[in-house]
């Protein structure tokens, strides 16, 4: 919704743009009634830190389809991008929540889950004031479009980094779990 205006006069000639644009939202919404479960079983099967990782890399993916096909001028594709950044948008949420929830699981975890709501609210908050001054700024939707991507592109690093540092605790956690196992045995 944020990009209406500059999308609308990036489609103007399209006649069907409405359509379109009404699109954009139920091609990642509908799915979403039921891929936040399916996300979560994937969660369940290949852990949070990689499925954080995969369902990223979903978003990164559609974002990226999608400022290529409006650059393109190319609603159609900007319809699969959409479809694809679907395909992690929601199930993000359940990894990042199963995230949280082992991370925190004695203290502060209802703290934790409502930060991690309050800061994706914020982020919607600075996308719906940022994007439309980007495209305007740079004169294209397409760049603020690109810049989204750019976004996506470090949350990807930043859970590929949380992959690492947690394979590290959970590795010292089960270490530390072994000798305090191995010394009651020994008592």
């Amino acid at each position: 919704a944020a990009l209406y205006t500059p999308l609308a006069r990036r489609f103007v000639t399209n006649r069907q743009f409405e359509l379109y644009f009404d699109g954009f939202y139920s091609i990642y919404s509908l799915p979403n009634i039921v891929l936040p479960l399916i996300g979560g079983v994937i969660v369940d099967r290949w852990g949070f830190a990689t499925s954080l990782c995969l369902f990223t890399s979903f978003c990164l993916a559609g974002q990226a389809a999608v400022a290529a096909a409006c650059a393109s001028g190319s609603l159609n594709g900007m319809l699969v991008g959409r479809a694809i950044f679907g395909l992690g948008g929601e199930s993000l949420s359940v990894a990042q929540s199963a995230f949280i929830t082992s991370w925190f699981q004695d203290k502060e975890l209802a703290l934790s889950l409502g930060l991690s709501l309050s800061v994706a609210r914020l982020g919607s908050v600075v996308n719906n004031l940022m994007s439309p001054r980007l495209a305007s700024a740079f004169g294209s939707v397409h760049a603020a479009l690109w810049a989204g991507a750019a976004f996506l592109a470090l949350s990807l690093l930043c859970a590929l980094a949380l992959r690492c540092i947690d394979g590290r605790c959970s590795r010292a956690i089960r270490a530390r779990f072994r000798i305090e196992v191995e010394s009651s045995a020994v008592d």
